[in-house]
């Protein structure tokens, strides 16, 4: 079995943003819905997935708004959508999230090999934007959780 071909089969970079995207803001609605979190702290919470989705590419309608916004006429979407990110997040606090969902869905994935296919999709998506093309925020390697706070998740 070959690991890249499964990677591959999980989509490219812009559906595995999307899902990711979805997945989360369902869980932050269901947060607010439950009065676990303000409607703030959800956004707050989205905002560095919201702009991977738009910087991987993926179409999704709600962000139709956010895009239209910066359109660039001369039809240079990877501008628009640089631009677009860049306001929602910084690249530091996105691709610090990152690098922590993909090294907590690996350790997923070890406990439960149901975890596994969302743990491919994250490596796949750090792949993605690991290097900084300004040189300043490159994604971290595998940072494992010691294994006292292991054994607590």
């Amino acid at each position: 079995m070959n690991i890249y071909a499964q990677v591959a089969e999980g989509g490219s970079a812009a559906e595995i943003a999307a899902r990711e995207y979805r997945l989360r803001r369902k869980t932050a609605q269901q947060q607010v819905a439950a009065n676990r979190i303000t409607p703030a702290r959800a956004e707050a919470l989205l905002r560095p997935w919201t702009a991977i989705a738009v910087l991987s590419g993926a179409d999704l309608p709600e962000l139709a708004d956010v895009l239209a916004r910066d359109f660039d006429p001369q039809g240079r979407d990877r501008t628009t959508r640089l631009l677009v990110a860049r306001d929602i997040c910084p690249r530091a606090k996105w691709i610090a999230e990152l690098a922590n969902a993909r090294d907590r869905g690996i350790e997923a994935a070890e406990r439960n090999t149901e975890n596994v296919e969302r743990a491919r999709g994250l490596q796949a998506l750090a792949r993605h934007f690991a290097c900084d093309p300004a040189g300043k925020h490159h994604l971290p390697g595998y940072q494992p959780l010691p294994s006292s706070e292991r054994q607590a998740a």
